[in-house]
């Protein structure tokens, strides 16, 4: 890159910093182009269930993790292969997706970071790719709350004011499942979920699901009704 295009190239990321601070009445004092963008969140789902009377007692919470054989088993090592070439591409997809913003984002920076967080969720060290929460409530209440820990999807979070007071109310926008990975693990994480409660000695204690209704969600959904419940219930 020529001295010129690397010069056209900072005032372009100056101009469009000091466009989101300027409307805000804030002052730029030094010039941190990516501030605010590849905000990171997880999204977040539940399955209830109605407990049988043998369910009884009060108050419980069960805290699991899943590792990625957990959930992919004989396909991780496709799955490995797969991810890693796909890096790049979603490297675009996060970029872009900050639309004018797009220009304080360094694709090859972005690339380096899916790179070590793929070494992490898929490595030799390969670490936890999800968390459960399983609780009884009472009255025969049994949820399993889950989500996944670490999303290849990348977000923004700007001021939204200038007074002090409204530091804690910014523009959050976590784009779930902009990596459409993302959701293939979600639903992997919510088919987990659901299996739990199948399973011995906890599925004598189940006398139905309560949410999603198997209207929704059938014993025997399809992948494309597991991918519209968690679509559609994902939180942050």
């Amino acid at each position: 890159m020529s001295k010129e295009s690397r010069r056209d190239s900072e005032t372009k990321k100056l101009t469009t910093k000091h466009s989101i601070l300027k409307k805000l009445g804030i002052p730029v004092k030094v010039n941190l182009p990516g501030v605010g963008e590849n905000f990171q969140e997880q999204g977040n789902n539940a399955l209830v269930y109605s407990g049988t009377p043998e369910a009884t007692g009060g108050v419980a919470v069960s805290q699991t993790f899943a590792s990625p054989a957990d959930l992919f088993g004989s396909n991780l090592g496709e799955i490995t292969r797969s991810t890693r070439k796909d890096l790049p591409r979603w490297a675009d997809l996060i970029v872009s997706a900050s639309g004018s913003a797009s220009v304080l984002l360094n694709k090859t920076a972005v690339e380096k970071v899916l790179q070590v967080q793929h070494d992490l969720v898929f490595g030799k060290r390969a670490t936890t790719l999800a968390e459960y929460v399983t609780q009884t409530v009472g009255d025969g209440v049994l949820i399993s709350s889950f989500w996944p820990l670490y999303s290849f999807s990348r977000g923004s979070v700007h001021l939204t004011s200038a007074d002090v007071s409204k530091i804690n109310l910014p523009r959050i926008d976590p784009r779930l499942n902009l990596v459409d990975f993302d959701l293939a693990i979600q639903i992997r994480v919510a088919k987990l979920a659901e299996r739990l409660w199948r399973t011995t000695p906890l599925s004598p204690l189940v006398s139905g699901r309560v949410f999603p209704g198997l209207d929704v969600l059938p014993a025997d959904a399809t992948e494309a009704q597991w991918r519209e419940f968690v679509k559609t219930t994902s939180e942050f």
